[in-house]
């Protein structure tokens, strides 16, 4: 296979025309990458990286949802980028502030979590204007309050010149659902590669997924009792209220329906809208908490 080679790859990328073609939409274009799981995501962040390099950007940030998740970004990072490792941090709550502080004026590419992203910009710890490009992995978690989206929106306004990819393999099940997340995320342009897609279908592989299931310890059990106990108290006063569609499973996509319902509420001057949003908020909350 034909390997795409850049000053900055290291030992260059398997040219698939699908990955190049993602990365064409996506270099200097604020973009929402959709693209399934097990085609490569990532080495479309990779050439993403290695532009910004190349064109002398200052800063690079790369959010990742867990800290398990941005210590394999990193390494994987180190295989396949020319950089010193030194100006390859890894930025979480585990490390103190005045620590943070000190990664963050010597590092070329961050990889953090959103939530310290956040915090420390609003806090004043960081600023982002000098970052030339954020990545955003796992980009569906950023609708409503989701620190993901709240990363998006202080970078949008603080960067001098911002440029966003944000990747998933699933920005959700409608078109509509999609518009949202890139509204919410507010980029350019979106760039859908299917599995049925022709430049796909000779990478495609069969997926055989195993369900594991583990029982969780006393202790935990324990824990999570009072906060099932809340979310269900909560839930079910905005079902009565005719804001939560009646369901036995609580997912994201119905929190985000009933803070819509409550949106429109509030917009009519129905005082149960501000009481809904509360309760909407919460509930948010305690189900990622719970998650």
């Amino acid at each position: 296979m034909p390997v795409l080679r850049h000053p900055f790859l290291q030992d260059g990328i398997d040219a698939r025309g699908y990955q190049i073609a993602a990365t064409q939409a996506c270099i200097r274009c604020s973009t929402l990458l959709v693209m399934p799981t097990g085609f490569g995501k990532t080495a479309v962040q990779w050439n993403c990286i290695a532009d910004a390099l190349d064109s002398g950007i200052q800063k690079i940030i790369i959010t990742a949802p867990t800290v398990g998740l941005v210590e394999q970004q990193r390494r994987m990072i180190l295989e396949r980028i020319k950089i010193d490792p030194e100006v390859v941090r890894t930025y979480t709550g585990s490390d103190r502030p005045a620590k943070r502080c000190e990664i963050w004026s010597k590092a070329i590419i961050v990889i953090a979590t959103p939530q310290v992203i956040r915090n420390d910009v609003d806090s004043g710890l960081i600023h982002l204007e000098t970052v030339g490009l954020l990545i955003i992995d796992a980009a569906h978690h950023a609708k409503g309050n989701h620190a993901t989206a709240q990363v998006a929106e202080r970078y949008k306004s603080q960067a001098s010149a911002p440029w966003l990819v944000a990747a998933t393999a699933s920005p959700g099940s409608t078109q509509k659902s999609i518009e949202q997340l890139r509204d919410r995320l507010d980029v350019k342009r979106i760039y859908v590669a299917k599995r049925e897609d022709d430049l796909l279908k000779p990478y495609a592989v069969d997926m055989n997924i195993a369900t594991i299931r583990v029982m969780l310890d006393e202790t935990t059990l324990a824990l999570l009792e009072p906060l099932e106990a809340n979310q269900f108290q909560e839930t079910d006063a905005l079902k009565r209220q005719g804001f939560l569609a009646p369901t036995e499973h609580l997912t994201a996509g119905l929190i985000e329906e009933a803070a819509q319902r409550a949106s429109v509420a509030i917009s009519r001057r129905d005082p149960r809208g501000y009481d809904a949003a509360r309760r909407i908020s919460d509930i948010r909350r305690m189900h990622m908490l719970l998650d």
